[in-house]
């Protein structure tokens, strides 16, 4: 397990500060005949794998290159949308390449304010007194810890879990 993320967070539950470890995005390619086996869809400009896992492709994997051409707002560099390619059975077999995408200011926003609102019930729900609230918070592919300080600023580091996710 490594860190990958260390976000500050203050007593409001703002964003302070947030560091990411570069080239933490791991990149997965095959070659898929049709039926496709995943279910993908349009997300943000991404093409993301809404369902099915298979060669190491996860759930939340972003289409990044389709036949070693680039994948970038949806479509590869002559224009076409990438979906239009996948959904036409002539086109296969297809090598795609997918990867964990960074992400974004406005996503860890968002996920740290959840966390902070969780944090907050979570030290109010407990039975001990003086209960420092959520110190861990773990999932299949990641753990996130927290720290906090004297003054209420939460240190969380973001790691990873080797072997499960990029």
């Amino acid at each position: 397990m490594g860190i990958i993320s260390v976000y500050i967070v203050s007593k409001a539950g703002g964003l302070i500060f947030s560091h990411d470890q570069p080239n933490t995005s791991a990149e997965v390619e095959a070659t898929f005949n049709c039926p496709l086996g995943l279910v993908l869809e349009e997300v943000d400009r991404q093409v993301v794998v809404k369902y099915g896992e298979k060669h190491g492709i996860q759930v939340g994997y972003s289409l990044v290159a389709l036949n070693g051409q680039p994948v970038a707002n949806r479509c590869i560099p002559d224009g076409t949308s990438a979906m239009t390619v996948l959904t036409n059975p002539e086109n296969y077999p297809v090598s795609l390449k997918f990867a964990r995408l960074r992400v974004s200011i406005n996503e860890r926003i968002m996920l740290l304010s959840m966390f902070h609102s969780i944090y907050a019930i979570s030290v109010k729900l407990s039975p001990a007194k003086h209960s420092s609230g959520i110190q861990c918070l773990e999932a299949d592919s990641f753990k996130f810890y927290c720290f906090q300080t004297i003054t209420g600023y939460r240190s969380i580091p973001h790691n990873y879990l080797l072997g499960i996710a990029g």
